[in-house]
């Protein structure tokens, strides 16, 4: 879980997770699933829109530049992650949540 949320706006994966404490993808698989209660993909992608709402919230950033800020690369992925996970598009949820001084808005 540390090593996640250290690398989460990398390209991440299973693999490279696994690797980083040192065991085969499958065992870490099945150990996260059953310590977590979710796979490691979606605690990942939970992490990444978690993030991107933080950033949806307080910055000016683009959804593109959002979406490579949390280690998503496609930004039609990243917005359809977003909806499923939060059940808003990332521009709606964007307007709903902004914490920006009025003048900063743009």
């Amino acid at each position: 879980v540390y090593y996640i949320h250290a690398h989460y706006m990398e390209d991440l994966s299973l693999g490279d997770i696994a690797e980083y404490v040192n065991v085969v993808p499958t065992y870490l698989s099945s150990v996260f699933r059953r310590e977590m209660g979710q796979t490691v993909n979606n605690y990942l992608v939970a992490l990444r829109m978690r993030k991107a709402q933080e950033f949806l919230a307080s910055t000016n950033l683009k959804v593109a530049e959002i979406a490579q800020a949390v280690g998503i690369r496609n930004t039609r992925y990243f917005s359809a992650c977003f909806k499923k996970e939060v059940g808003q598009s990332p521009n709606d949820y964007r307007e709903a949540h902004r914490i920006l001084p009025r003048e900063q808005r743009s």
